[in-house]
């Protein structure tokens, strides 16, 4: 279907069209007026312990071994569980969050991303996560002496949230394009069902079917049949009233014939 005829069809069903696409700027517009989505980051690193950085001067950052790696992520899923999020969440830390290993290093980086709609709860909920890092470390070593602990430093927090522009445009441009393809496509279905219909019945009246009455459908209906037909029950009427008449006019001589054959009778 080419450009013309789809716009000549939304025009004839302009109604329906624009019902459509008053729904598709009202879903669009509620979404693009939506708050958020924040997003704050954090990165928190693991420390070898004083006893485990004697070596070298007791200078931590010159200690940094495998084991450090494999307690990080251990670390993170200790954080990640659900239980955890659940304690979080009542002590006034709602949003959702991720903890991943920090994919550019080796070392025990863990990357912290807390994502949500209001900018404040964000921040807030960021606090809250990076301070629950020592906390858990702590509970994973409680039978250590504190001499032997590994230690944490959050080496980067970002404290202002920052609204992901590209996410928060993302969902209102698909559902905008979806509510135009529907205002095109919706509006021709149910023009091809009402011409599939009108078609069906001109092929049933063209068979011999009672034509409808008047008024019960458009003139445009049936196109060129009703005239036809119309047309041929005026000839056929027009023929029967000259038969009449031809009748009527023969009917007097044959009556006078006959009279004049029972003549003799009287004579």
């Amino acid at each position: 279907m080419d450009m013309i005829e789809l716009f000549r069809t939304l025009r004839k069903r302009w109604l329906l069209t624009a019902l459509l696409l008053l729904l598709a700027l009202t879903g669009t517009a509620f979404l693009a007026l939506r708050p958020g989505p924040y997003q704050a980051e954090s990165q928190v690193t693991l420390l070898p312990s004083r006893q485990a950085s004697r070596p070298a001067g007791y200078n931590p950052y010159l200690a940094l071994d495998a084991s450090l790696t494999l307690t990080a992520d251990l670390l993170r899923r200790e954080v990640t569980d659900p239980r955890t999020a659940q304690v979080l969440a009542g002590q006034g830390y709602p949003d959702s969050y991720q903890i991943v290993d920090d994919p550019s290093t080796a070392g025990p980086v863990l990357d912290i991303t807390v994502l949500g709609s209001n900018k404040a709860v964000v921040e807030h909920t960021l606090q809250g996560v990076t301070a629950e890092i020592p906390v858990k470390l702590a509970e994973m070593q409680a039978s250590v002496k504190q001499v032997n602990q590994i230690g944490s430093l959050a080496v980067s927090v970002d404290p202002t949230a920052k609204l992901l522009t590209t996410k928060k445009l993302r969902l209102p441009v698909v559902v905008f394009a979806l509510g135009l393809v529907f205002t095109a496509a919706i509006p021709q279905t149910v023009e091809a069902s009402a011409i599939s219909r009108r078609s069906r019945k001109a092929a049933g009246v063209a068979a011999g079917d009672p034509l409808p009455a008047s008024g019960d459908e458009d003139d445009d209906t049936y196109p060129g049949i009703v005239r036809e037909r119309s047309a041929e029950h005026l000839r056929g009427s027009e023929r029967g009233a000259e038969r009449s008449r031809g009748k009527a006019e023969r009917a007097p001589g044959k009556t006078e014939a006959k009279a004049k054959d029972f003549d003799y009778l009287y004579e």
